[in-house]
């Protein structure tokens, strides 16, 4: 798209002022980034140079939105100089490209200047690419899932801070498990019975690191976050939810990790912000810390991260990432601990119903490692003293695809009493051509035990409907 300017000339002393003369000509382009579209304001000055002496000052403005990933032309008077994006004063992306081509990436939500620099004698269009910053992972081999850039609360979210630079700016709040915390209007400056507020400065004053008055000793009704949908006490904005820990599983199994900074090696550091741990290079967590379960109290920051799933036991724990300098996992927590969130978007995943899959059998199997389809041993009832992982298995009919597609699957095992004991998930892929599959997912421990005797409703779910119901026994 071709975007006309209409230039005029300026009411200027002539001749033009030394400074003019000797001065790198430039011309500003305004973008202000939104979740979705960039508006481009180009304008202020361009100096159109002919070798060491200025012969003209044009000036125009103009404006055009463009889509996330779009392109456009816009022209510049001056051409193949160094082009340059600086958000808030501080150069976030740059290129030196030729003239007629300019891909400006790595921009944030806000206001951002495009400096043409050294423009000389050259008039020519520029193509303009703008593509924002998004963050994410893989949580299978071939599923990507979109994250926020920004733990939940984080004042560099409102600062357009780059999200891959550890800073006390990046650190965001802390929620006991389940609650909603107070409105988004004081995150980033209140503490609640449920909710610590994230430091609002660099130093040991501004780090909120006391007991926090009030703090809540009681549990969260059951289901207060959910793994199958967004409940009302969900704090993550819309399009967002809190991850499942099967999606926190995923995120450290299918991506190279690294960690960056300066680790502490005490749990009582209260101004170390440089440590994080990278998940792929489009997903960064600082290392932010905790809050204790008997007053709110600040622990951990710069020693670990412990990031909340929305993955509980309907009892008085809750599934967690937890990393430090060493290693990532997922643990089991009281709920009443205060750690960060990291919100979860959409993933390249389909529903199980867009296969428009028939469910012929669920079968259950046992085992360490799984096993080819023609050695498992299928079965409803298993040994508590030699159960290791319990497995179900799926096998389903369907029309051909033309393209492989990767579906999910929801998985409950209840206990008798209505507990939630494990929720393996199960992502899995349908190649072109196929007509029938068998996909299974499993839960348990490499060595017998884990299991308690009892007998636990498996539930399949399709998003929140209900498609399948078996029970399995443990003896």
């Amino acid at each position: 798209t071709r975007v006309e300017v209409s230039n005029y000339m300026a009411d200027l002393v002539w001749p033009l002022p030394a400074d003019w003369e000797t001065s790198t000509a430039f011309s500003p382009v305004g973008l202000n980034v939104t979740d979705n579209t960039a508006s481009v304001t180009y304008g202020k000055r361009a100096v159109e140079r002919i070798k060491d002496s200025v012969s003209a000052i044009t000036l125009g403005r103009r404006a055009v939105e463009l889509e996330m990933g779009e392109s456009t032309t816009i022209f510049i008077s001056g051409g193949s100089g160094g082009y340059s994006v600086v958000n808030s004063d501080t150069q976030v992306a740059s290129a030196s490209v030729t003239s007629t081509d300019l891909e400006i990436t790595g921009l944030f939500v806000g206001n951002n200047t495009l400096v043409v620099t050294d423009a000389w004698d050259v008039s020519s269009d520029v193509s303009v690419t703008v593509s924002p910053i998004t963050c994410g992972a893989y949580i299978t081999p071939t599923v990507w899932k979109e994250f926020d850039c920004y733990n939940l609360a984080a004042i560099g979210k409102t600062t357009h801070d780059d999200p891959f630079i550890p800073s006390w700016r990046l650190i965001g709040g802390y929620w006991q498990w389940g609650r909603k915390g107070p409105d988004p209007d004081q995150w980033y400056d209140t503490n609640t019975p449920n909710f610590a507020h994230g430091p609002t400065g660099p130093n040991s004053v501004d780090a909120n690191s006391n007991s926090i008055s009030n703090w809540d000793a009681s549990y969260p009704p059951d289901e207060s976050w959910s793994s199958l949908y967004k409940t009302a006490n969900d704090p993550c904005p819309s399009g967002y939810q809190i991850p499942t820990h099967m999606e926190w599983n995923g995120v450290i199994q299918n991506n190279a990790q690294n960690i960056i900074g300066t680790w502490s090696n005490d749990t009582d550091n209260y101004t170390n912000y440089t440590s994080a741990r990278f998940f792929g290079d489009k997903l960064m967590l600082p290392s932010a810390g905790r809050r204790y379960m008997s007053n709110g109290a600040m622990s951990e920051l710069g020693f670990r991260g412990s990031y909340w799933s929305s993955t509980d036991d309907l009892k008085d724990r809750a599934l967690f990432l937890r990393f430090d300098n060493d290693v990532a996992g997922r643990f089991w927590n009281d709920k009443r601990l205060g750690k960060s969130l990291r919100c979860g978007g959409n993933d390249e995943s389909k529903s199980f119903s867009e296969l428009g899959a028939a469910i012929n059998q669920v079968r259950f199997f046992e085992c360490e490692t799984k096993p080819p389809l023609d050695e498992r041993i299928y079965d409803t009832i298993f040994s508590q003293t030699t159960g290791r992982r319990i497995c179900y298995e799926i096998d389903i009919s369907y029309p051909p695809l033309v393209h492989a597609e990767t579906f999910l699957l929801s998985a409950r095992y209840y206990r008798s009493d209505g507990r939630i004991k494990c929720d393996p998930d199960m992502y899995f892929t349908v190649q072109p051509g196929w007509k029938n599959s068998f996909h299974s997912s499993c839960w348990g421990s490499s060595t017998p035990g884990w299991w308690e005797k009892g007998t636990y409703t498996v539930k399949l779910y399709d998003g929140t409907t209900e498609i399948s119901q078996k029970t399995v026994t443990i003896e």
